[in-house]
């Protein structure tokens, strides 16, 4: 695997980044997944297909949990399942196999009008859509107080949250 370059080390660059395309993200999400050691946040519409529906994410995810498993947590908030389940995922596919590492759940119905969409990676990079349903966005490896700010919010709406049986379903 190619080493990422000293601007794209998870917790190494300050500098943020502007996000135009969906096809912009996968790259960034699977290389800070990849540095990834302790913990993983998502808050997403749909779980982006074009976005987190990748093969190099969902490898670099895989590969943060199996190498870090006894501290490795992943949470997905998934604001409408419906289209997800439907669909079908990757991320949801690794869930079922990985259950004790990756939760998913809906936001409660106060948090349902929430718009932006973001992930955290271990409280020092994250990846943010203030409109998650369009491709214009912004990330950082390394800004630990916007992270924190943004891990805040996703343990506040985390908190109220409701599991997704669906999301668990084993597939025979």
């Amino acid at each position: 695997m190619n080493q990422p370059a000293d601007s794209q080390i998870l917790g190494n660059n300050s500098e943020p980044f502007s996000l135009t395309r969906f096809s912009d993200y996968p790259t960034h999400i699977s290389t800070m997944a990849s540095q990834c050691r302790r913990k993983i946040a998502i808050l997403s519409q749909e779980l982006d297909l074009q976005i987190l529906d990748k093969d190099a994410v969902e490898t670099a995810i895989r590969t943060f949990l199996t190498s870090n498993s006894r501290a490795a947590q992943m949470r997905i908030l998934v604001q409408r399942p419906e289209h997800t389940i439907a669909q079908g995922h990757r991320l949801i596919e690794l869930s079922r196999k990985l259950t004790s590492l990756i939760e998913i759940r809906q936001p409660a119905q106060q948090h349902r009008g929430v718009t932006e969409a973001f992930i955290t990676f271990d409280r020092s990079g994250f990846i943010y859509r203030e409109l998650g349903d369009r491709p214009d966005g912004s990330g950082c490896y390394h800004a630990p107080l916007r992270t924190l700010e943004l891990e805040r919010k996703f343990d506040e709406i985390w908190a109220l949250s409701e599991p997704l049986a669906e999301f668990r379903r084993l597939s025979i």
